[in-house]
């Protein structure tokens, strides 16, 4: 038998394609046609398996996302929890009406667009209704295509809220890795999904968003400046607020983004057992200078009844 020809993997398809499989089990030394036939296969197969390979390492490595902004505005909402048959919430539709008004650079959803209690590790409250995750899914995706504009980056930082989705599959069913929409960005693909994203890494002057930093309870966010030293804008506690911090190097600014959700929504009426929550429906706007992140402006839900919102010292009812 003849040693292998040491040819790539083009040159042995052409060899299949010009001279036949048993020819080309001579010329590159198989033991017969079978074998030709298994090789023709696996190359065939490579494409689809490479394809698997990057989108787990998409899965793995989508840690952060980076963007340079010189001028411009970034519009951030956090805390969706969107749920089934429910209308929009007035943050929500404030919301969408800054994106179309304020021509972003970029739109931010920071984190927990769905709530899913249905794969939580907390048990049900009593026989508590919780929706099917599906439907919370199909909610989710009719909400966060009408905050797409074209042309504008769609950013998604996860939520431990979001994480259940995925979590759930991962230790119960490990063998659907890699199925395609076994992971919960497959369901919002025009949304770039991260643990952060990062503005103007290379300057003096970043600012980091992400859902939350580890940290809990009222002073979550100040904390997370004391732990960082940067802008940092996360959610998670549902407050809405904004502090500011200075320091030799200068003032940066911590953000609590609220919540886009209703505070006292049937998402958290169980948990919280109806107790007073010191949440805030709010919309963030983070305005770039010069590289330079201008102090964060907040619009705040003032009645959801009434659909009363205020921002910039005007007052809208939302549709």
């Amino acid at each position: 038998m003849p040693r292998a020809k040491k040819g790539n993997d083009e040159e042995f398809l052409a060899s299949v394609a010009a001279v036949g499989a048993a020819e080309t089990a001579r010329l590159f030394g198989y033991s017969g046609r079978q074998a030709v036939s298994n090789r023709v296969r696996a190359l065939a197969q490579a494409p689809v398996l490479a394809a698997a390979r990057r989108a787990q390492e998409t899965v793995i490595d989508h840690t952060r996302v980076y963007l340079e902004i010189e001028n411009g505005v970034v519009v951030v909402g956090s805390d969706m929890h969107y749920w089934p048959d429910l209308p929009p919430s007035t943050a929500h539709s404030a919301m969408v009406r800054l994106v179309h008004e304020l021509n972003p650079v970029a739109v931010i959803a920071n984190g927990d667009v769905i709530d899913a209690p249905s794969v939580s590790k907390h048990p049900s409250i009593g026989w508590e209704k919780r929706p099917l995750l599906w439907d919370e899914v199909q909610a989710a995706r009719a909400r966060l295509t009408e905050l797409e504009m074209p042309g504008v980056p769609l950013i998604w930082n996860l939520g431990n809220h979001d994480a259940r989705f995925e979590t759930y599959l991962a230790n119960v069913a490990d063998q659907y890795r890699g199925v395609i929409g076994i992971h919960l960005k497959d369901h919002f693909p025009a949304w770039r999904a991260a643990w952060a994203t990062w503005i103007n890494r290379e300057s003096q002057d970043l600012t980091v968003i992400k859902h939350r930093l580890g940290r809990t309870g009222a002073t979550a966010v100040t904390r997370a400046f004391a732990a960082t030293g940067t802008h940092i804008i996360t959610g998670h506690t549902h407050s809405a607020n904004v502090w500011a911090f200075s320091n030799y190097r200068g003032t940066f600014w911590a953000v609590d983004t609220g919540t886009i959700a209703v505070p006292y929504g049937p998402q958290f009426v169980n948990y919280t057992e109806d107790n007073p929550v010191n949440w805030r429906s709010s919309v963030t706007v983070l305005t770039y200078h010069d590289y330079q992140l201008l102090p964060p402006e907040q619009l705040i839900v003032l009645n959801e009844a009434k659909r009363l919102t205020a921002f910039r010292g005007q007052v809208t009812k939302e549709k």
